[in-house]
């Protein structure tokens, strides 16, 4: 009986986790569908490729990080797992994200899970504010004096914080003073170093979907747009990443991206394609998760060994 209700719970929790994501894109369609009469429909179809190759990069982080903490998971479950904890990000509070995670994956002990999140957490942080530095020369008119101070010194703490050499020992010793067992399977140095790559790819297409979206000025090299555009993303989306309060940074990062770029591309410019790009994530990630929830239930969940980044 207590297994049932559990399940019904589970499915319960899962089913809102879609439905407010589900909600929130069906609720914007209309702004979108008028934000896309105002642009090319080409350049928002072809910046829809990076947006979804971006999350492919983050599911490969994601695949590196548990796989070297010891959560052997097959592929199609782990993708289908991952893609629905981000959606649960659209819950207030952002508390689908590791709730979901934590319901997930039954067998591998949760401190497992905490332990892979709180890595996957701070390569997101670090990759995104290595994308804010990348762009920095450009918007130095705009951002406050010591901005490229504080985000490197920001980059370097939460990528050295979530590195195997620092994080396992500083989780196992917080394991060790509350009486709970330590991780006996730590990641590879190349392994980590794998999983730092796939994040930064996965930042630098979005930033590159975001570039497409905005539109290539005339006057600017594209490398030089491309780093500017990126890093002004960037900066919403670490803004957005850090306010917990709001769903998935819904507005926050739409704000700060206007906040950086506006006097740069124009305030009118940049909210439509922040608007744009918003909408197209939350598309991608639906279909994503769609897609990913056919192929495994096609496919059986099972556990398998992960030889490498599998």
């Amino acid at each position: 009986m207590k297994t049932r209700t559990a399940v019904i719970l589970k499915s319960l929790f899962y089913a809102a986790v879609f439905v407010f994501a589900a909600r929130y894109a069906v609720r914007n369609a209309p702004a979108l569908s008028g934000a896309l009469d105002s642009m090319s429909t080409s350049r928002v179809a072809l910046a829809a490729i990076p947006v979804l190759l971006g999350y492919l990069a983050r599911i490969k982080t994601w695949r590196g990080i548990s796989g070297g903490l010891g959560m052997r998971v097959g592929m199609r479950e782990d993708a289908r797992s991952w893609l629905l904890s981000f959606l649960g990000r659209y819950i207030p509070g952002n508390a689908g994200l590791v709730a979901v995670r934590l319901t997930s994956y039954p067998g591998v002990p949760k401190g497992r899970i905490v332990a892979a999140t709180i890595v996957e957490y701070g390569l997101t942080l670090g990759s995104a504010a290595l994308m804010v530095l990348a762009g920095m020369p450009w918007l130095s008119g705009v951002l406050p004096g010591l901005a490229p101070v504080v985000v490197t010194i920001f980059a370097v703490v939460v990528l050295v914080v979530s590195s195997p050499w620092f994080f396992t020992r500083a989780y196992n010793l917080f394991m060790k003073l509350v009486g709970r067992p330590p991780l006996e399977t730590i990641p590879t140095t190349g392994r980590h170093m794998s999983s730092v790559l796939y994040a930064v790819l996965a930042s630098t297409l979005h930033g590159l979907a975001f570039a497409l979206i905005l539109g290539a000025q005339p006057d600017a090299t594209f490398p030089r747009f491309l780093l500017t555009a990126s890093s002004g993303y960037f900066v919403g989306g670490l803004a957005g990443v850090l306010f917990i309060l709001s769903p998935a940074g819904i507005g926050v990062r739409e704000a700060m991206t206007v906040a950086a770029l506006g006097p740069v591309f124009g305030q009118e410019k940049v909210l439509l394609a922040a608007g744009v790009m918003r909408g197209l994530t939350v598309v991608a990630e639906l279909f994503l998760f769609v897609v990913a929830e056919v192929v495994s239930r096609r496919g059986g969940r099972r556990r398998e060994p992960i030889p490498g980044i599998s």
